[in-house]
């Protein structure tokens, strides 16, 4: 196996979603880990590799013909396809479950993004913030947003506060085959495609250049 490290520079505050709240406070927290730092969960990396791979294909920046069925594919496995996704709800679990059986499982093993660079990196931020809840308390904030009607009046209860993440730098682990297609080639022409990350985008949250830790910009 071999292994690339994906940069996230994130310039903006960013929102990766749990789903959960915080009773009256928030309404919306974002993914922590134990010691309570930011971390976007590996599954979240992988369909921002995968789209961007995606779009990539599409461009003609990468060469489809390198990778069975396409680099998306080979490097994440088959997604699901549009029928499966948008069928109505009674339909939907039975299309799923017939596409689980038709796919084909992916090439690559994505971590998910954190502070440091390395593993051991990681394990020292962790220390650190199990030492230091104070400070580890900044790196988040509250951000309130609300619907304003077509009379230029905020609509009724559309009042909504989510917890956001400093902008920082994240970094994630992606291990592969030794033999095959040169996916990191791959990773690297799509990676200047991914600009944006987490929920919220569309209101300037989550803006990010994501690169490879090779090139030289850490």
């Amino acid at each position: 196996m071999k292994t690339a490290t994906i940069v996230l520079d994130i310039c903006s505050y960013w929102h990766a979603g749990t789903g959960r709240g915080a009773g009256t406070t928030l309404d919306a927290l974002v993914f922590k880990s134990a010691a309570g730092l930011p971390v976007l969960p590996g599954r979240t990396v992988r369909g921002l590799l995968r789209d961007a791979l995606e779009k990539a294909a599409r461009l003609r920046a990468v060469d489809e013909t390198r990778f069975e069925r396409g680099p998306a594919t080979w490097c994440f496995g088959t997604g699901l396809d549009a029928t499966a996704k948008e069928s109505e709800p009674v339909n939907r679990v039975e299309r799923l479950e017939e596409a689980r059986f038709r796919t084909d499982e992916g090439k690559l093993q994505v971590d998910s993004a954190t502070l440091g660079d390395s593993p051991e990196e990681a394990r020292k931020w962790e220390r650190w913030a199990a030492g230091s809840p104070g400070e580890v308390e900044h790196l988040y904030r509250g951000f309130a947003s609300t619907k304003i009607g077509p009379d230029g009046v905020v609509a009724d209860h559309t009042l909504r506060s989510i917890e956001v993440t400093v902008p920082l730098r994240l970094y994630a682990r992606v291990s592969g085959p030794e033999e095959g297609p040169d996916w990191i080639g791959a990773l690297r022409e799509a990676l200047p495609l991914i600009r944006g990350l987490g929920s919220h985008r569309n209101r300037g949250l989550g803006r990010v250049k994501a690169y490879l830790a090779e090139e030289g910009r850490r």
